[in-house]
């Protein structure tokens, strides 16, 4: 009857203990960048490698900070590029995908530090290059960033 009873209020002390304890938020959500325009403040996380990009990709959205995640490999980099400087077809020409870092864009949470997330980053993933990207309250001639960080899609 004692070893019953040490039992029950084991498993008793193990549901409280299981109940007690605060939930884990899951990873934030990782996509590719294509078709998305951030605007709000994120952090840019660059690699030499694709591989390498998408191995820490994870790792970066398991932090709790962090809203949203996205990816971008460096053919789709050298694609943007490409869009980005048409109008310069000679710079175009030098620039190759090889030549273009794999990246990882980091959307914090609403009121995270991106400056304190930045610097964890650096710590957490020696190699990479980290990029703070802070938009001022006002940019003259376009409308204020909406919210989430993100521009509607056009």
């Amino acid at each position: 009857m004692r070893a019953l009873g040490t039992l029950v209020v084991g498993a008793a002390l193990a549901a409280c203990t299981v109940q007690g304890s605060a939930p884990q938020r899951p990873p934030a959500p990782t996509v590719p960048l294509a078709g998305h325009d951030l605007c709000g403040d994120h952090v840019g996380v660059f690699f030499d490698t694709d591989e390498e990009m998408h191995r820490r990709a994870a790792a970066v959205a398991a932090d709790d900070r962090v809203r949203q995640v996205y990816t971008e490999t460096k053919e789709q980099a050298y694609v943007q590029f490409k869009e980005m400087f048409a109008d310069d077809p000679h710079l175009v020409e030098l620039a190759s995908p090889e030549a273009l870092p794999a990246g990882l864009q980091v959307l914090p949470l609403a009121g995270a530090d991106v400056r304190a997330l930045a610097d964890d980053l650096r710590q957490e993933h020696p190699g990479a290059r980290i990029e703070v990207f802070v938009r001022p309250p006002f940019v003259p001639g376009q409308p204020p960033c909406p919210p989430n960080g993100l521009w509607p899609t056009r």
